[in-house]
C-alpha cells in the first residue's frame, strides 16, 4: 500500500510516483484538510506550494498560508502587504502581521551603505508603510503585532561622517521609520482595539515620543493580554554624555510607566528588556499596577517589585523571571528587585 504522504504529494505538479496507477485516487477533502494541517504552521512555503496545486488545495491551504504575514524595511514589500490586506478573501485569515527590519535578520551588522539612500526615497517607504497599515483593521482575524527595528542607529555625527564621504547620496535617518511605522500603528490603534491582544517591540528606541500619547493607542493598550517590550539605546541619549541619564530616564518614566503600565490593566503576559551597559534604576510597580498579570519578566531593569505587589498578586502571578532567573514566587519573604 501507498504511504499516505505519496498519495498526498502525487497531487502536486512536478511530483512523480514510484508506481503510478491507471487512475488518480479521489481522497475526500476532510482528510486533505487532516493531511495539510500537518504541515508546519511555520512552513509559509510549502503551504504556498500545496495552494498552488489545485482550487482544491487552494481553499484548504490559504488559511494556513496567510496566517501569519511578515514585512520588512523596503516600499516593495510594504507595497505587497498592503496589496495582500486589500484582498478581502486573503485578509480574513490573517492573525498576525510580522514586521522586521532587514539587519535585524543578519545577525544586527549593520553596513555602512544601509544608510544610504537616494533623496526623497526614505518619505517614500514611510508613505508606503503608513498607506498598508490602514488596511490592518480589515483583518477581522488580526490579534497580534510584531515589530522588530533596526538593532542599532549611527548617532547625528556618525552620520555627518557618512555623508562627507558620499556627497552623492543622501544619509537616510532610520529613527524616521521607526518613529512612521509605530505611528502608522498609533494611527490605526482604535480601530484595532480590543482584536488585538498581542503587541511585541523588539529593539525600541529609548527615546519618548509624543506619539505614545495619542489617546487611540491609549484605547489599544487598554485591550491587550500580552505586551513583549526590547530596548535599545538611542543615539541621542548616547550623544547627550552629560544628560543622557536623564533622557533615558524620561523615556522609562513617560513612555513605559505612565503610557504602557498604566494604561495596559490586562495585560497577564508582561515583557521588558533594557540593556546591559545602562539599565533604568528609581521605577516601581505599585501594588495595583496589572491586577491581571500571571507572567513577569524583566531583563536589565531595575523595577521595584514591593511586597506590597506580591500581596496583592498572589494567586495570580504564576511567574516571575529576573535577569533570566527564574524567582520562586511561593518562597519569597524579602521584596525582589530586578
Amino acid at each position: 500500500m501507498a504511504a499516505l504522504s505519496d498519495i498526498f504529494f502525487s497531487y502536486l505538479p512536478g511530483f512523480r510516483a514510484r508506481s503510478p496507477s491507471p487512475s488518480r485516487p479521489t481522497l475526500p477533502v476532510e482528510l486533505l484538510e487532516h493531511i495539510v494541517a500537518e504541515i508546519p504552521r511555520e512552513s509559509v512555503q510549502d503551504l504556498l506550494r500545496v495552494r498552488a496545486a489545485s482550487r482544491t488545495f487552494c481553499a484548504i491551504a490559504t488559511p494556513g498560508a496567510f496566517r501569519s504575514v511578515g514585512v520588512t524595511n523596503t516600499k516593495r514589500s510594504a507595497e505587497s502587504l498592503k496589496q495582500l490586506l486589500s484582498r478581502e478573501h486573503l485578509a480574513q485569515h490573517v492573525e498576525e502581521v510580522v514586521y522586521s527590519d532587514r539587519a535585524a535578520q543578519t545577525g544586527g551588522r549593520v553596513e555602512q551603505r544601509y544608510f544610504f539612500r537616494q533623496e526623497g526615497h526614505g518619505k517614500a517607504i514611510q508613505e508606503a508603510f503608513a498607506s498598508a497599515f490602514t488596511l490592518l483593521p480589515s483583518c477581522p482575524a488580526l490579534h497580534a503585532i510584531h515589530l522588530t527595528f533596526l538593532p542599532s542607529y549611527p548617532t547625528d555625527t556618525e552620520c555627518n561622517a557618512l555623508s562627507a564621504r558620499q556627497l552623492s547620496l543622501q544619509v537616510h535617518e532610520p529613527r524616521d521609520l521607526h518613529f512612521a511605522i509605530v505611528g502608522a500603528l498609533v494611527a490605526n490603534s482604535r480601530a484595532l482595539a480590543g482584536r488585538v491582544t498581542s503587541l511585541t517591540m523588539h529593539n525600541l528606541l529609548c527615546q519618548h515620543n509624543m506619539i505614545y500619547a495619542v489617546t487611540s493607542f491609549e484605547a489599544l493598550l487598554h485591550a491587550l493580554h500580552k505586551l513583549h517590550i526590547h530596548t535599545v539605546e538611542s543615539p541621542l541619549a548616547a550623544a547627550a554624555a552629560t544628560s543622557g541619564g536623564e533622557f533615558v530616564s524620561a523615556f522609562w518614566q513617560r513612555t513605559v510607566h505612565d503610557i504602557f503600565l498604566a494604561r495596559a490593566e490586562a495585560l497577564t503576559d508582561l515583557t521588558v528588556c533594557g540593556y546591559a551597559h545602562a539599565p533604568p534604576s528609581g521605577l516601581s510597580f505599585s501594588p495595583n499596577t496589572l491586577p491581571a498579570l500571571r507572567t513577569l519578566r524583566l531583563e536589565h531593569i531595575d523595577f521595584e517589585l514591593g511586597q506590597d505587589f506580591l500581596r496583592q498578586h498572589e494567586g495570580v502571578l504564576e511567574e516571575l523571571v529576573v535577569d533570566g532567573e527564574r524567582v520562586e514566587l511561593a518562597q519569597q519573604n524579602d521584596a525582589p528587585q530586578a
